[in-house]
């Protein structure tokens, strides 16, 4: 994460400083709504024997995200998902959609090329002023990295381990600039579904 900072930055006292800010900005938050949220969805969802969370372990909020848009703007991506990654957990619906939790952990750092990981940060960032938090932009980056391979994941019939398998290998060689524009399409898509709901 601080390569690319010092890169841009060139001074290491302002490149520690952005460093210091970055990592703060992907410790999930953990407010007690939050927690409260989680454990009410991790008890509905626990079978015996079978849990849902580790114990005291709080999801990323941009995993959920990311399920809650699959799950309002591809029912068919989501539905292929949680069948082929519901295994682990019986009956609960957060589990498969953990996975994706490491394009969250580095902003997507080894996901994009080296090149183009600047303006990926600086997109994600900013998008602070129009959604209220790049946390929420992220969310639809991801589901932006879904949509362009959705047709090779759902022909093929990927698990989730071939699905994982796939976005490491493909690590490094995303189309930025339409994945970018796929995720602000996406923002503009839930604004219309919002509207049309009020």
């Amino acid at each position: 994460l601080l390569v690319p900072l010092l890169s841009a930055v060139e001074e290491d006292w302002l490149a520690l400083a952005c460093f210091s800010r970055l990592v703060s900005r992907l410790r999930p938050p953990q407010s007690a709504v939050e927690s409260f949220a989680i454990t009410h969805e991790s008890a509905t969802c626990a079978q015996p024997g079978a849990s849902c969370a580790q114990p005291g372990a709080i999801p990323d909020p941009r995993v959920s995200a990311l399920r809650l848009l699959l799950q309002s703007l591809d029912p068919q991506l989501h539905g292929h998902l949680l069948r082929c990654g519901g295994r682990g957990c019986h009956g609960c619906s957060a589990k498969p959609f953990e996975r994706f939790q490491r394009w969250f952990l580095y902003d997507f750092k080894f996901e994009f090329p080296h090149d183009d990981i600047m303006l990926v940060w600086e997109t994600v960032w900013a998008a602070s002023e129009l959604l209220g938090s790049s946390d929420s932009f992220s969310a639809f980056v991801a589901m932006a990295m879904l949509q362009e391979y959705r047709r090779q994941i759902l022909d093929r019939d990927l698990d989730f381990d071939q699905i994982m398998q796939f976005y490491d290998e493909m690590g490094g060689r995303h189309n930025t600039q339409r994945i970018l524009r796929w995720a602000r399409e996406l923002v503009a898509s839930v604004i219309r579904l919002c509207k049309a709901r009020v």
